[in-house]
């Protein structure tokens, strides 16, 4: 005997409707919740690290001015050395935040088309709610894949500026080894350290940026999924 066919109820057959994009809703958060947590860990490891590089530069300036004005030259010899490491891992790990910054850059381009697929999946479905929250998606997308091609141009400047200085300082070098530089050598030389310095600073100081970002976003994530 076949069993009749019930007429599905108008609440069932909207949630039946619904299931898909709330199943790729409940994939995106779970996604986006390991990748927030991935990025703080990265902040706050590279907040460490830069906070490091800045006491060194800063140690290895007041040495040197200090040899300089001393005139020990001793002191300004083992400055030198110190500048020198100190350089060559400045560089390593601007080549490592370039290559990081590219892959976060595909990353959000990957996203950005993702959630671009979604909401022209949900047009003229009837689920105003759902294209609502695709938009949404595909605006906070945009936005993030907008910030890491900006993280990826500074880290670049950075890079390329970083790498100036230390070709500066190399063709220096040889009038400080013979003992022969000038006060106009001097003065340049003091000049590219501070700005090594400054460069530091400005690192940190985006850094801490970056961490006050991550607690605004975590607290928005918390509100959107209370709603």
């Amino acid at each position: 005997m076949r069993l009749p066919i019930l007429p599905l109820s108008t609440t069932l057959l909207a949630l039946l409707i619904a299931l898909p994009t709330v199943a790729h809703a409940g994939r995106r958060d779970a996604r986006e919740a390991a990748q927030n947590t991935a990025e703080r860990v990265d902040n706050a490891r590279d907040s460490r690290n830069d906070r490091a590089d800045l006491a060194r530069i800063d140690s290895i300036v007041d040495s040197w001015e200090a040899a300089r004005s001393a005139g020990d030259s001793a002191a300004e010899k083992s400055a030198d050395e110190r500048l020198r490491a100190w350089v060559r891992q400045e560089l390593s790990e601007n080549t490592r935040d370039v290559q990081e910054a590219k892959t976060e850059v595909q990353r959000s381009k990957g996203e950005a088309r993702a959630s671009k697929r979604e909401r022209n999946r949900t047009r003229g479905t009837g689920r105003p709610l759902a294209t609502v929250d695709a938009r949404r998606d595909v605006r906070d997308d945009r936005a993030d894949r907008a910030d890491d091609q900006r993280d990826l141009a500074r880290d670049k400047a950075d890079r390329a500026r970083t790498r100036a200085i230390a070709r500066d300082l190399s063709n220096l070098q040889p009038s400080f080894d013979s003992h022969s530089a000038t006060s106009d050598q001097y003065q340049q030389k003091s000049n590219l350290l501070r700005e090594l310095k400054n460069m530091a600073v400005a690192e940190v100081r985006r850094n801490a940026g970056e961490r006050r970002e991550d607690r605004g976003e975590r607290r928005e994530d918390k509100r959107e999924r209370r709603e």
